[in-house]
């Protein structure tokens, strides 16, 4: 929501308002908001959402939703010691390993929540290191550099916004880190997949849609395709889903639950269906050796270890009984 705003406000404005309108409608009783819509208020998601009504400006943030805004702002004073820049605290470089955190506090500063606008805010978001993007990957781990692959497009876009906003005061690093942007900005392109949608998450999406419109790059072929993501993305009440599809991950999960249970007409299908999300080629993205699986079927998965071992012993419950043997190729 807070991403279709500030792209372009006017065009998104019933997405925007039903967004509003749901966060208003799913706070808890004492004016926070929590993980999901049933779980307990927490200082990250509240602010988060507090910046979103900030960011939306005339679409409800400073109208219709007041009362909501003020909730909000009571209920994070305490926690946060207030609502000055100088009690909020300044982000570290720890924060690469951890995309949605980084991009979260970007986020706030973007909505001028807490630490207002302008040069001043920017510089309280870690410097991130968007250049790296330039190099082989696999200078990552000679260099020891703390990188993670899925972090790549928010530490690009969000590392990006931060070096427009408050550049280095050092001319040398300021040339040498501004004639990394376009490259970087094509590696951006390159991790994109198919469906517009960063890992099929709708908050890293997000994260760099926000970051491209705050330079002037709204439409630039990522944010375009990101905010389309985003559209296709809301549902009907006005809110998102974290992830847009799990298929992967729940299939493998009800394999293994249901064991014996599992009619031995589906087996055959779904062995068959399981096959075919097996990432055959090395990942584009995270670089990951080909024979995984990821947690989607959809073009933004990712292969990684948790949902590799799932469909590995949901391969193993299919095969146990009279369902034919693994093709050549992939046995």
């Amino acid at each position: 929501m807070a991403a279709l705003a500030l792209v372009h406000r006017a065009a998104h404005g019933p997405l925007i308002g039903n967004g509003l309108a749901w966060l208003a409608a799913h706070r808890t009783a004492d004016g926070g908001w929590g993980d999901t819509a049933r779980s307990q208020s927490n200082l990250s998601t509240t602010a988060l959402a507090w910046a979103a009504f900030g960011a939306a400006g005339s679409q409800g943030g400073c109208g219709s939703h007041r009362t909501v805004v003020a909730d909000a702002e009571a209920w994070l004073a305490p926690p946060a010691g207030g609502l000055e820049p100088s009690v909020w605290p300044r982000p570290s470089r720890a924060l690469w390993q951890r995309p949605h955190l980084l991009g979260a506090h970007s986020h706030d500063v973007r909505a001028g929540r807490p630490a207002g606008q302008g040069r001043s805010a920017w510089r309280r978001v870690a410097p991130l290191p968007f250049e790296l993007a330039v190099f082989p990957h696999r200078l990552y781990k000679w260099l020891r550099l703390p990188v993670v692959s899925y972090a790549l497009p928010a530490l690009i876009a969000i590392g990006q916004a931060r070096f427009h906003h408050a550049p280095p005061c050092n001319p040398v690093a300021r040339l040498a880190r501004h004639a990394a942007r376009a490259k970087s900005l094509r590696v951006l392109r390159g991790t994109q997949p198919e469906s517009g949608g960063f890992l099929e998450a709708v908050p890293i999406t997000s994260f760099v849609a926000m970051s491209l419109a705050s330079i002037g790059e709204a439409r630039h072929p990522v944010a375009v395709r990101a905010v389309e993501f985003l559209r296709g993305t809301a549902r009907p009440d006005g809110s998102w889903p974290i992830d847009a599809n799990l298929a992967t991950w729940a299939t493998t999960l009800s394999v293994n639950a249901l064991g014996d249970a599992l009619p031995d007409d589906a087996r055959e299908p779904i062995l068959q269906w399981l096959l075919r999300q097996q990432h055959l080629v090395e990942h584009p993205y995270t670089h990951a050796e080909p024979g995984g699986w990821a947690w989607t079927d959809l073009s933004g998965g990712v292969p990684d270890a948790d949902d590799t071992a799932g469909a590995l012993l949901a391969l193993r419950e299919l095969l146990s009984t009279s369902a034919p043997a693994l093709p050549q190729s992939q046995s």
